[in-house]
């Protein structure tokens, strides 16, 4: 799996260890109202840190209407009095280029600035830059050291009335610290190390860990091979609707690897994956409907999901040549209608996702 691409959104614990708004639902009660008040009255007195909830109250329309050049206006504010959570928003600003021109360097300046103040989401996405070359000249070595310090975990620290909670690292930058060592990128290839990097971010409940760590144990990579515990971290990703997990969850079921082969079960997480448009899905699907592994055979379906997933996948399309060797014209013209009506009902629960339904 490749290095995830840096959410370019305000994240949760940004604002929690910065910001302490609450949670971000756009609304106009009362309270939200009398909140936005209350922050643009301190903010116009200078206050930095009213300035970025000022900031995040525009962006998302919080106690007023959405207005992403005011959001960045007062993020602006903010930043140049060094509120760090600010000087990361207008780095993403920057990055994405909506609004504001993007700017790559620009971008990486203000991420740096967040990072300096060891704002750890910033440093993760500092990372991200050092690694792609994005603002900053690519380097591996330092995306890793910059990784590496938002990863470590930070125990309980009480000074006097001063509580420090225990911080067990940040879980995207544990996850990347697993992705360098399994790949060797900045560091030699150690998949020991790649597997303990990947299980503290798991424990932390991020899936693409989970997914990963489940293919550590069914690999006996870093850990030792163990199908049952493979499973668990699957189904745990699965559950919460990662498609790569359902896949991975699926073909235990069809294999009967750490769990009682179950072909039913296996059609039904693999449908659930394909519904997001997972391409080995689609196509384990296809073979599913050719020989009635779960389902009923079914050629028009089987046609339908190769020919969807044969777009991008070969396996799909040698196995579309076969098939399509064997159907009638009357057929193949009936499973190409399929194939467009399949194509429809996944972009639209991909739609529905991400609208939140």
């Amino acid at each position: 799996m490749k290095l995830p691409s840096p959410s370019w959104t305000i994240t949760a614990v940004i604002w929690l260890m910065v910001v302490s708004m609450g949670t971000a639902e756009a609304g106009m009660s009362p309270d939200e109202v009398k909140q936005y008040q209350d922050h643009k009255k301190q903010a116009e007195q200078g206050n930095a840190r009213a300035q970025a909830n000022l900031g995040f109250c525009h962006e998302i329309g919080r106690g007023v209407a959405k207005d992403i050049p005011k959001a960045i206006e007062w993020y602006r504010k903010s930043a140049d009095q060094g509120h760090s959570a600010a000087q990361l928003k207008l780095g993403i600003f920057h990055a994405e280029g909506l609004v504001v021109e993007k700017d790559l360097i620009q971008s990486a300046e203000w991420i740096r600035k967040a990072a300096d103040q060891g704002n750890l989401v910033a440093t993760y996405h500092l990372a991200h830059c050092y690694a792609s070359g994005e603002g900053v000249p690519k380097d591996q070595v330092k995306a890793l050291s910059l990784w590496q310090k938002a990863a470590e975990e930070a125990p309980e620290l009480i000074v006097g009335a001063w509580h420090r909670p225990a911080w067990p690292g940040h879980p995207e930058s544990q996850f990347c610290l697993g992705e360098c060592y399994r790949n060797g990128e900045g560091t030699p290839k150690d998949m020991v190390n790649a597997a303990a990097w990947y299980l503290k971010s798991a424990k932390q409940g991020y899936n693409p860990a989970r997914v990963n760590m489940g293919y550590c144990y069914y690999n006996g990579q870093g850990v030792v091979k163990d199908y049952v515990e493979a499973v668990s971290w699957w189904r745990k990703a699965a559950e919460e609707g990662l498609e790569d997990a359902q896949y991975a969850l699926g073909a235990a079921y069809r294999a009967g690897e750490g769990v009682e082969k179950d072909p039913a079960t296996a059609a039904k997480w693999l449908r659930l994956a394909a519904a997001q448009g997972h391409v080995d899905s689609i196509t384990s699907l296809g073979v599913f409907h050719e020989f009635g592994v779960g389902v009923p055979i079914n050629k028009i379906e089987a046609y339908a999901h190769y020919n969807l997933a044969g777009i991008t996948s070969e396996l799909a399309q040698k196995n579309l040549a076969k098939i399509e060797k064997e159907m009638t014209k009357e057929e193949i013209a009936a499973a190409q209608l399929r194939t467009r009506e399949l194509q429809k009902e996944i972009e639209s629960k991909i739609a529905d996702k991400k609208a939140g339904k």
